[in-house]
């Protein structure tokens, strides 16, 4: 490895990728002539690799290369040497040509043909969201988050003004013995891996991704800072959380996993730990470290020991598992038992070892939804477990469904939320929900215009109708605001602008919706005036038609007098 001093030139350089590993190499390598400098890690230690693209093919690899010259591959790769005598670098096995700074070597081989043939005509730029280790800053005693078998979360800062998470791989030296030196490299792949995937994603309801530090190692992923985690929620407040504020949580999770959804993403580790609120109460989807593109997926085997099998769907448990969006769905009805048993998991005791509980999986044999769930949220949690993925609903119509429940259990007031009385939570305003999310604040000016609803039962006949009221909010929740920001940008005007934009316009005679009195008497006073104007419409044109009828017979008199 180089220097300090060499090793922060080369990693200001634009085309230092750090450990990037060599299965990502085509996302970044195009044309013939683009290389990218980068770290390997192999039995001897780390040791910096040029990779480049060339259209050049020789049978056999002479010097620097690390391939065999076989002609299908496009891509290649010069590992660099230190001379420690002469204090230079060259490549391996070309000890002629060497310079004192990577840098030099790489400028040298612009100009001149390289020995495996091709030349490094363009450095790959890399991307905004590699950052560097020098930018973030955190205690490992006193930060501690959490920790994994091979990952590590603190609070950290970022820029020296930003707090963050910090999700760091750890070292390979802290696993001993060469069984968990393999583990721990795949660790660190899969860290990789998660922070490219999370890099294609901005939503609302998924937490926001900062940037991956990679320059050297350990690995680490930047990310929001939240302050609560959902699970930790339900488990401390109990029943103290009301079903409206509840399927608030739910509604936020349908959200992010519909985006997730239009992506062609599967996140394959859906729980309630695995969802957390940030510092305005907003939950939030994370750890995408078994998260897969659909496309990636065929033919893929995972080890049942990695999965949590109580959150897994029956097709997913066999020795071809099948993960899907379906699969997903599955995880979101056993999310929602969490949410409604205040954390408890499913199949929840000493006695149900993981053999077993898949047995009852697969036989779709899932425990009542609890006492406490709503009807139509108990249904909905049946729906996600249709023992067939063909017939289980998706998440657009998970949230469509939601929301529609979400009328009827509406959620309390922002400050009557038991999150607004966690510290380190300030809950949104009304305003402020507005702006982020509109179709949500749409739902709470309803609201007003709904007189008390008693919570049906599970018959359909005492159902209320509301499909005027999600028609108005349908209506009502086009507005231009993009529901992928988390930013609020607020001002009085704006606000009260906002608001009066997103307010449903009462139509009467729109459906079965109870108003005051008030309301009322003006709703019979506006059709009174209606009739009575439709009356004189009609009055003024029996009045313009007798008229030309009769100016029409003056006229035919006068001709008869001529």
């Amino acid at each position: 490895m180089p220097s300090e001093d060499a090793a922060s030139r080369l990693e200001a350089q634009d085309y230092y990728y750090g450990m990037l590993g060599e299965e990502d190499l085509v996302d970044y390598l195009h044309q013939s002539g683009d290389f990218l400098v980068r770290c390997v890690d192999n039995n001897r230690g780390m040791e910096i690799v040029i990779s480049y693209k060339t259209d050049r093919t020789n049978p056999t690899s002479t010097g620097g290369g690390m391939d065999s010259g076989n002609s299908e591959k496009e891509v290649r790769h010069a590992i660099l040497r230190f001379d420690s005598n002469r204090k230079a670098w060259h490549l391996k096995k070309h000890k002629t040509t060497c310079f004192p700074r990577i840098e030099q070597l790489i400028d040298y081989y612009r100009h001149h043909e390289l020995p495996s043939g091709g030349k490094l005509l363009r450095g790959s730029l890399r991307p905004n969201w590699h950052l560097r280790h020098s930018q973030v800053k955190f205690n490992k005693e006193k930060d501690l988050l959490g920790s994994g078998n091979f990952c590590d979360v603190y609070r950290g800062i970022f820029k020296g003004r930003e707090e963050v998470a910090v999700k760091v791989c750890q070292s390979i030296d802290k696993k001993e013995g060469v069984d968990h030196r393999e583990e721990a490299k795949k660790a660190m792949a899969a860290l990789l891996e998660e922070g490219k995937i999370m890099s294609q994603i901005n939503h609302t309801h998924i937490i926001k991704f900062l940037g991956l530090c990679c320059d050297q190692p350990p690995v680490m992923i930047l990310m929001e800072l939240c302050v609560r985690p959902l699970l930790g929620h339900l488990q401390k407040t109990g029943d103290a959380i009301l079903p409206g504020e509840r399927i608030k949580y739910i509604v936020d999770v349908s959200e992010g996993m519909m985006y997730l959804q239009s992506k062609n993403l599967v996140h394959r580790d859906l729980a309630a730990r695995n969802c957390l609120f940030n510092k305005r109460g907003i939950c939030k989807i994370a750890d995408f470290g078994l998260s897969k593109l659909v496309r990636n997926l065929v033919g893929e085997t995972v080890s049942n020991a990695q999965m949590p099998v109580r959150w897994m769907a029956p097709e997913t448990l066999c020795p071809t598992p099948h993960f899907s969006v379906k699969s997903d769905v599955w995880a979101f009805g056993v999310l929602s038992y969490e949410v409604f048993s205040n954390g408890t998991k499913p199949f929840d005791g000493d006695d149900w070892i993981p053999k077993r509980i898949a047995t009852h999986i697969r036989r779709g044999k899932m425990p009542d939804p609890p006492e406490k769930t709503p009807p139509h949220v108990a249904s909905l949690m049946k729906q996600c477990w249709a023992l067939d993925p063909d017939e289980r609903i998706d998440f657009i119509k998970i949230n469509k469904e939601l929301k529609r429940i979400w009328v009827i259990y509406p959620a309390p007031d922002c400050n009557d939320q038991t999150l607004a009385s966690v510290p380190g939570i300030v809950m949104l305003t009304p305003e402020e929900l507005a702006l982020i999310e509109p179709e949500m604040n749409i739902v709470k000016k309803i609201e007003h215009q709904v007189s008390k609803i008693k919570a049906p039962g599970p018959s359909v006949s005492q159902q209320p109708d509301t499909t005027n009221l999600i028609i108005i909010h349908r209506r009502a929740s086009h507005t231009a605001v993009s529901p992928t920001t988390d930013s609020v940008a607020t001002s009085p005007r704006g606000n009260r602008k906002s608001a009066q934009q997103s307010a449903p316009r009462r139509k009467t005679g729109s459906g079965p919706v109870n108003l005051s009195g008030s309301a009322r008497r003006r709703d019979e006073e506006e059709s009174s005036n209606s009739e009575n104007n439709r009356k004189t419409k009609q009055h003024t044109v029996h009045i313009s038609t007798s008229n030309r009828r009769s100016t029409g017979q003056r006229r035919s008199h006068r001709k008869v007098r001529k």
